[in-house]
């Protein structure tokens, strides 16, 4: 998990907390405040861990490419292998 991803769960968690207190209170407004809070933290926990995983993934699909590539130009015999006759001398 990133440090924003931790920040993010940090506020969810300390805003649940002070959801439960308020509910417990019997202030509505402010549990809804709170609440509402704790779910748009929680929302930008996942939005920014699922950026983080997608940039990973495309970084390491574009670096397999490149060696794919390198690959293919340093040994085209192995990559693309010539036709043989068929029996002709």
């Amino acid at each position: 998990m990133t440090r924003l991803g931790k920040a993010f769960a940090l506020i969810a968690v300390f805003a649940a907390g002070y959801a439960i207190l308020m509910l417990i209170n019997s202030q509505p407004t402010d549990f809804d405040v709170s609440a509402g809070l704790c779910a748009a933290a929680l929302l930008g926990a996942t939005l920014s861990e699922y950026v983080v995983r997608l940039s990973r993934k495309t970084l390491a699909d574009g670096r397999a490419a490149v060696w794919e590539r390198r690959d293919r130009e340093a040994s085209p015999m192995i990559a693309y292998p010539q036709p043989t006759s068929c029996g002709r001398s």
